[in-house]
């Protein structure tokens, strides 16, 4: 895993070129495993230990990014303008890892004083303790992640960062801000999971074609009603890969990438991916138990952020999508709508500067929607000259 890891950190100078001056001597990065107090972790089991080195010590694994410059002069395109500027922290999607952003976290560097970019507990090259937590709420789940991150932010004396997260990663981002929202200064989400409520998300995709209709086969109600049963129990997609022969296993990936990833043409850039992505997958189960435990099949919401993001102290949310991205930005126009109506309505409200003060302290985020062309949910990946800049 950590030959993969070293081998897509590699490929990330081929995705800096466009950086004014850029010299890949540079480029520092720092690969760091972080230990976290097991105490922490408030819904994990206490006889929880890691399954891969067996220790009740846990790590939150990670690569940090800085890109030295030289006197602004010298390069009048850098888009940092102090050194005190908040880091860019970045969480990667289900079942996959930091690396996931190896086209991105040296462009970015060209934007934040620093980029981390983390493997959530329980994946990449993170402890990967049993998914035996205290019960089995949607909250107790999102805990396991969001804890060992702010012990991680603690430690690293981090006093505001702008946090960003891929999919599952973007639905614990706001998860984290509700606990957490002194820390973050901008939140993005990047074609987030879990945005809409379940009857408003299923009849969208109906109408977009990418659902089922109602008069659908009996085979495929059939199929649907077996994949119910098996999500709830904890039947997960790299349960599959661990089952397989290691060839076939492999093969999988490689033809998702193929196929899926039209923009990743180059055959060794495909071979180092799958490698990532296979190791990352058949390493013993732990942070992907979540999936049923936080969704509903279909990537459904069980708690949507529709309603938690407009309740956010944090200043300004951001969310991107892929034009062709099978998450709907309908979910962030919607979140845009609720937290502008919401602020509006307070600000006719309001009568004296008391209650002007009263008011900045309950308004909703200011919410952005961007689309990023030719690009699918993997927007970070099929279009990361747009996405990095």
């Amino acid at each position: 895993m950590k030959e993969a890891e070293a081998a897509l950190t590699n490929f990330s100078h081929r995705f800096a070129t466009h950086i004014d001056g850029y010299d890949r001597n540079r480029v520092h990065f720092e690969l760091f495993d972080f230990s976290v107090p097991k105490a922490s972790m408030s819904s994990l089991s206490p006889s929880a230990t890691c399954q891969v080195s067996g220790s009740h010590d846990l790590v939150l694994h990670g690569i940090k990014v800085n890109y030295n410059r030289q006197e602004d002069q010298e390069h009048p395109s850098s888009k940092v303008t102090a050194s005190t500027a908040p880091p860019l922290v970045l969480l990667h999607g289900y079942a996959n890892g930091a690396l996931y952003y190896y086209r991105n976290i040296i462009g970015l560097s060209h934007y934040f004083p620093s980029v981390y970019s983390l493997d959530l507990m329980g994946w990449g090259l993170s402890s990967r303790p049993n998914f035996d937590l205290v019960d089995t709420s949607v909250e107790a789940a999102e805990r396991f992640f969001i804890d060992s991150l702010e012990e991680w932010r603690k430690a690293n004396n981090i006093d505001k960062m702008v946090l960003g997260g891929h999919s599952m990663g973007g639905y614990l981002s706001v998860a984290y801000c509700e606990k957490y929202p002194q820390h973050v200064d901008h939140l993005i989400l990047l074609s987030p999971v879990g945005v809409s409520h379940k009857e408003v998300e299923e009849e969208d995709r109906i109408k977009r074609g990418v659902g089922p209709a109602p008069n659908v086969p009996f085979v495929w109600w059939a199929a649907r009603t077996a994949l119910l049963e098996l999500w709830e129990w904890d039947f997960t997609p790299s349960l599959v890969l661990r089952i397989l022969p290691e060839e076939n296993g492999r093969d999988l990936i490689s033809n998702y990438i193929q196929r899926r990833l039209e923009a990743i043409a180059c055959p060794e850039e495909q071979a180092a991916l799958t490698e990532y992505l296979y190791l990352n997958s058949i390493l013993p189960a732990s942070g992907e138990n979540s999936l049923n435990r936080i969704l509903l099949p279909g990537a459904l919401a069980r708690n949507p952020t529709v309603d938690r993001i407009p309740k956010l102290k944090v200043q300004t949310v951001t969310m991107v999508y892929g034009d062709k991205d099978w998450m709907n930005v309908s979910g962030g126009l919607e979140v845009k709508r609720i937290c502008a109506e919401q602020n509006s309505a307070l600000k006719s409200s309001v009568v004296n500067k008391a209650e002007h003060a009263e008011q900045v302290e309950e308004r909703s985020p200011d919410i952005n929607v961007h689309l990023i062309r030719n690009s699918g949910h993997l927007i970070m990946l099929e279009n990361w000259e747009e996405f990095n800049s």
